[in-house]
Order: C-alpha cells, then structure tokens, then sequence
C-alpha cells in the first residue's frame, strides 16, 4: 500500500475521481503541499517549490492502482526524461494539522510551460469557475487515451 497525494483531475470532483477508477482506494484526508499549480486546459500541474500552497487529497492506494496511475500520468521510472509527469515524495500536511509522506505526480517542464499559475492552489474551484474545459491532449497534441481517464 502505498500513499498518494492528488490535486487535479484524479480528485472527488475532478474528471476522473479516485473513487470512481479504483473502488478499493481509501481516502486519507484532505491536505495541503508546497508548490506551484498551472493550467494546462482541461487538466493542471503542479511544480514543487515555494511558491505557494497547492490543495488536493490523499488516499491509500495499491500497488497496482499506483501503476495504473503511473500509466494515466505518462510516467515512467526507466524513463525520466520522457516521462510527462515525474513521481515524487512529499510532505503533506493533512487538515488535522499532521504531516504525512505521500507520493505526488509533479510535471516534467520539458513538456509543460508554466506560465498560467493557478494563484488559489485549488483545481477544482479554479477549473468550477473557468466554464467548459478543452479536450484533454498531451503537450505533443495526442488526445489521451481513455482507457481509465
């Protein structure tokens, strides 16, 4: 079992929530990281830094549910400079004001410009008030595949 940390789509009111891909997950908490939060259209990234405070959720998840979520994310462990979106670990701090180590999916700025920061550090109240979101494609133009997504 492992922990992750999520602050976009893969959140209760995001696109593709945790709890509706993997039933068996279980939800931690919600919680607060370090970091900086852009739009990227119809989904966003984080950047890990000082810049601010990023809201999003954890749960408890498998080890395969991290891979599948690894698959989602274009992330690769053997292929870091390829990979979208990089898997790290993160201190989180949860509502209660306890810290926990979590994983989280940071992008890979070799694909992703970060000029559009998302200033609230919260996807789903950002994206709420944004209106109608793009279809979701990848830096490269590719749509993503909606095997899971």
């Amino acid at each position: 079992m492992a922990l992750i940390f999520v602050y976009g789509t893969l959140r209760r009111d995001g696109s593709r929530p945790i709890p509706l891909l993997f039933s068996a997950a279980e939800w931690v908490g919600n919680g607060t990281i370090r970091g900086s939060l852009f739009d990227f259209g119809a989904y966003p990234g984080l950047q890990l830094d000082d810049g601010g405070v990023v809201i999003g959720e954890v749960y408890q998840v498998t080890a395969d549910m991290m891979t599948t979520m690894d698959d989602i994310e274009r992330y690769d462990a053997n292929d870091w400079n390829g990979s979208y979106y990089w898997r790290k670990p993160i201190r989180v701090q949860l509502h209660d004001a306890s810290i926990i180590m979590a994983e989280v999916y940071e992008v890979n700025p070799r694909y992703f410009n970060c000029i559009h920061q998302i200033e609230s550090g919260d996807w789903i109240h950002y994206a709420q008030t944004k209106g109608e979101l793009p279809d979701e494609r990848w830096p490269d133009e590719q749509p993503i595949a909606n095997k899971v997504r």
